[in-house]
Order: structure tokens, then C-alpha cells, then sequence
């Protein structure tokens, strides 16, 4: 990465800015996009304020520059392809880039701008098809979130590399992060979903004797859901060997027992088989997990495994969730719309398209009656307080993860930003979410499969 403050014509810049100067609003989004890209050290970007030195020929080291660069950002304000002199630099720029047959451009749309009103007889169609191939992105301010989640990860595409973000939304195979107030957040959603759940899970529990649990945490929620008349044992198995410990010391009994296990480790079959034994436990016949393949970097594993150790007759109980389910309405500003995608980046938030994979993993895993029972919790019929609770467990930990997040990557300049509003506008969400016309709906799904 070259230093700035100096243009240097011989230098391979990745992305060019090309804006006109007139326009306060594309000065400013030509300065959020340099911004993002400052603190990459894989991204070179043009950005004249910062690279032209004082007496530089500005004009003359335009044209071997272009012949190089392979982004060319075109900020498209009103009349911007009119020459506005014979010495016009944005046309120059442009004409000298349309030279370099391998360079790709992105336009970007500002408020009054539009093709059918702009002069473009001084191009070819060949060249006018060049810069329109894409259709032109919109941006209408400093608080428009296609910055973030349209043209920086575009250009990042057009440069055939990942952002930053992007590059931290796929599964990453991270062992369960845990949270400084994860027993509160915990109880929230228990206390939320209890009923979402029961209404399926409850009937298949009926004459179940042998149950586990997996990812039991502190077994408040093992104990409310699967202790109850004719069950024998029931089992909890989790990572965090601390909670398992409490979770023995607040519950553990002749029938009920927490083991501390990592699903995803090369022993985890002997360890379940181990369990089974010192309980005579035959097989399973009720296997549940909540909200944990998203967190497993190849949930396929687990459920091939589990298969091994569940009855005949018995049920695996499948709650995830697939935030591609999600709706929020109305959201005039895109505030909700910036933090479902904030969530794909976030650390502790595992890999938020889990969901949708579950049934074909779990064919693969050879179940065979694969049920999707229920899809989506909203807001339609909750009071004030069911919201609240609603908002708390998917939008009030985010600033808080987010914070998180960008101490685990530091040099990360599009996360520290995404943080900071994070912060900013969480109490501005909370007043739109408790609005009588609004709605959301989340993304859980539940899966019942049988062996």
C-alpha cells in the first residue's frame, strides 16, 4: 500500500473515485468510500483530496494512471456528463478510463440524477453500455445504509475480493462465544419462546423416558421443558464446562444429569456412548437442540452422529433460525434493514442462514420423516411488554456485540463504523419497534425428524 499526500502515475491504484467537486453530497459520499477503504491494506483507492499534492500536474498523470486501475467509481450527481468547460476534468477522467478495455465501473445514483435527462452524445454506445452495465446504486445521504451493504461490498466484488464484512458472514466454524450477560439474555429468550416451542415439542414428548438436551447451558431451561412425569433421565451436554457444574450443582439428581461436551470434537460418539452407559440408557428418544448449528462449522457431523444414539421411535427437535425469514415493516429510514445485516458480521451471532440448510443436512444425515413445523415469531398479537422482550433478544445486544466484535478486529475501519451506529440509534429502534402499525417477524424455524 503506497502512502498518500502524492499522486503517483506509476502506482496500480484499484479503485478510482470520479465525482464532480459541485456537489456537496457526492464530496461527501467520494469521502465515505476512500474512508472505507483507508484502513485496508489490500484496497489502493484514488481519492484526489487525499492524493494530489500541492503543483501537481493533476491532468497529465490522469491517463497512465487509468490505463491500470480496475474500479472506477462513477458519483453521479445532476448534469454530470455535461461538459462544463473545454478543460472539464470529469470527463476527461472518464474518457481516459473508457481507453482501458479491463476496467470495470460502478455508478452510483444521487438525488436528481437521471440517464435520460444527461447529454451522453459525447460516447459511443459501446462505451455509454460500459458505464451503465450495472444499474446505477442509489444513495440519498450520510444515514443511507447502501454504503455499507451495497457499494462497498460491490466494489469489493468488482475487485474479485472479500470486505472486511463480507468476508465474516459465511460459517465460520467459531466455538460458542460466551457473553458477559449471556444468562439474562438466555432467560429472555427462554421466556419468549417457551410457548413457540411447546406447542410442538410438548405433544412429542408424551411417553418419552430417556431425553437429552444438547447445549443445555445453565439447565434452567433443560429442567423447565423435559423434567416432568414418566421421564427417567434426562441428560443435558454442553461446552461451558462452568454452567455444566452449576447446572449439576442446582439440579443434578438420580435422573438428571449436565456433562460437559463439545459436539464437534473427534471423540464426542465415544463420550455419548460413555453417558449412556453409566446411566443404561439404551437410546434416546427425545433429542433436543436450540439456537446451536448456526454456532458448529459443520452441523452435518453432529446430526449424522446423533443419529446413531436416538430410538427407533424417537423424535430429534430442531429449533434454528434463518434470518432470510425475517420481515420488518414499515422501516422508511432502513434502520432495522442495517442491523439484520449488522447481525451476518457479529461475532457471537453464529452464521445467520443456518436455518434454511437444516433439512437437506438432515436427509443427508439419513432421518427420514423431516417436518418443518413452524416458521417465524412476530409481533402481530404481542402486548408492550411480550415486544420488549422480542426487540431485547434480537436488536438490544447488538451494540454490545458489535463493541465486541471490533475488539476482536481492530484494524477493521467499516466495523468500527457499523459499531458506532450501532450505539447511536438503538433507542431510536426501540421507539419504531413498539409502534402499533409496526411488525417483525423473526426467523426461527423448528424441524422434527425422526431416525
Amino acid at each position: 500500500m503506497r502512502k498518500r499526500g502524492t499522486m503517483d502515475k506509476n502506482f496500480n491504484y484499484d479503485v478510482f473515485i470520479c465525482y464532480r467537486g459541485a456537489s456537496w453530497l457526492g464530496c461527501e459520499l467520494a469521502a465515505r468510500i476512500d474512508n472505507a477503504f483507508d484502513q485496508d491494506s489490500l484496497i489502493d483507492c484514488f481519492f484526489a483530496p487525499k492524493d494530489v499534492s500541492h503543483g501537481q500536474d493533476f491532468k497529465k498523470n490522469i491517463p497512465p494512471i487509468m490505463q491500470r486501475v480496475k474500479v472506477v467509481v462513477l458519483v453521479l450527481s445532476k448534469d454530470f456528463f455535461r461538459r462544463q468547460s473545454d478543460d472539464d476534468i470529469v470527463l476527461f477522467e472518464l474518457e481516459n478510463a473508457l481507453k482501458n478495455a479491463d476496467v470495470c465501473f460502478l455508478p452510483i445514483a444521487l438525488p436528481g440524477f437521471d440517464y435520460a435527462e444527461e447529454d451522453l452524445s459525447a460516447f459511443t454506445k459501446e462505451e455509454t453500455d460500459r458505464f451503465k452495465y450495472l444499474s446505477a446504486i442509489n444513495y440519498h445521504g450520510i444515514y443511507d445504509d447502501n454504503l455499507n451493504t451495497r457499494i462497498i461490498p460491490s466494489i469489493y466484488n468488482l475487485l474479485q475480493k472479500q470486505s472486511p464484512l463480507e468476508q465474516m458472514q459465511k460459517r465460520g466454524g467459531k466455538k460458542y462465544v460466551v457473553l458477559e450477560n449471556e444468562s439474562e439474555y438466555m432467560s429472555m429468550q427462554m421466556q419468549m419462546l417457551d410457548g413457540y416451542d411447546g406447542e410442538v415439542r410438548d405433544p412429542l414428548l408424551v411417553g418419552k423416558k430417556y431425553i437429552l438436551d444438547v447445549g443445555s447451558n445453565d439447565g434452567d431451561g433443560t429442567v423447565r421443558n423435559f423434567r416432568r412425569e414418566g421421564v427417567e433421565q434426562v441428560v443435558g451436554i454442553d461446552i461451558q464446562s462452568d454452567k455444566v457444574d452449576a447446572a449439576n450443582a442446582k439440579y443434578g439428581d438420580e435422573r438428571t444429569h449436565f456433562f460437559s461436551v463439545d459436539v464437534e470434537a473427534d471423540d464426542f460418539d465415544e463420550r455419548l456412548n460413555d453417558i449412556k452407559r453409566q446411566l443404561n440408557v439404551p437410546a434416546f428418544d427425545f433429542i433436543n437442540i436450540t439456537m446451536l448449528l448456526l454456532h458448529l462449522s459443520n452441523p452435518y457431523n453432529l446430526l449424522k452422529n446423533l443419529r446413531k444414539h436416538i430410538s427407533k421411535d424417537g423424535y430429534l427437535f430442531i429449533r434454528d433460525i434463518d434470518d432470510d425469514f425475517n420481515f420488518f415493516y414499515p422501516d422508511k429510514n432502513g434502520i432495522f434493514r442495517r442491523y439484520q445485516n449488522m447481525v451476518t458480521f457479529l461475532d457471537t451471532w453464529g452464521y445467520r442462514k443456518s436455518g434454511k440448510e437444516i433439512y437437506t443436512q438432515l436427509k443427508l444425515a439419513g432421518f427420514r420423516r423431516v417436518q418443518v413445523a413452524q416458521i417465524g415469531l412476530n409481533t402481530s398479537e404481542m402486548d408492550y411488554d411480550e415486544k420488549e422482550t422480542l426487540f431485547n433478544v434480537y436488536f438490544g445486544g447488538m451494540p454490545h456485540d458489535a463493541d465486541l466484535t471490533v475488539k476482536n478486529h481492530p484494524d477493521n475501519a467499516l466495523l468500527r463504523g457499523e459499531a458506532r451506529w450501532a450505539r447511536e440509534n438503538i433507542e431510536e429502534a426501540n421507539k419504531l419497534f413498539h409502534m402499533d402499525e409496526f411488525i417483525f417477524s423473526l426467523g426461527y424455524i423448528l424441524y422434527v425428524a425422526q431416525k
